[in-house]
């Protein structure tokens, strides 16, 4: 199977990450999106930036970014059980998609200037505040296979 959908090649460290660990629940509480899951996958994503585009034409001001599949679109790769949502925004190379956090219920979105893997890890070493509130915990620094985070 090609690594890819609907005409998106995904970034490195993703490829890596999904061939590394499958699906499952990162630290308790993110997900990442496994195209692997197939049908159910590509769905979920189209369903994901359909609300996205919805919110951009009813609240403009609310979402700076287009929506994949418009160029530079943002595109969803994980959530967290807060109901937050994580994507690149695909401007450029894969490899130089930037991350962007989306806090529906707070702070909105916010771009941060590195890959899904630093954006994870830098979460866990106390680099970059996390949208989840206290959070990583001693018992964080795990991997659990076969679970998602919802």
């Amino acid at each position: 199977m090609s690594f890819f959908h609907a005409g998106v090649i995904f970034p490195s460290d993703y490829k890596e990450f999904v061939f590394t660990y499958g699906t499952g629940a990162f630290a308790y509480e993110y997900s990442v999106y496994n195209p692997f899951w197939g049908a159910e996958y590509f769905a979920h994503v189209r369903y994901l930036c359909q609300i996205e585009r919805d919110f951009r034409t009813t609240f403009p001001e609310r979402v700076p970014f287009p929506v994949w599949p418009e160029p530079g679109g943002v595109f969803p790769w994980g959530d967290d059980q807060n109901g937050n949502y994580y994507l690149w925004l695909t401007e450029g190379s894969p490899d130089d998609w930037q991350v962007v956090t989306n806090d529906p219920r707070g702070h909105g979105y916010r771009e941060h200037h590195c890959t899904m893997t630093k954006y994870l890890a830098g979460v866990m070493l106390g680099r970059i505040i996390p949208l989840i509130g206290e959070f990583p915990t001693p018992d964080s620094f795990v991997f659990r296979s076969g679970e998602a985070s919802e």
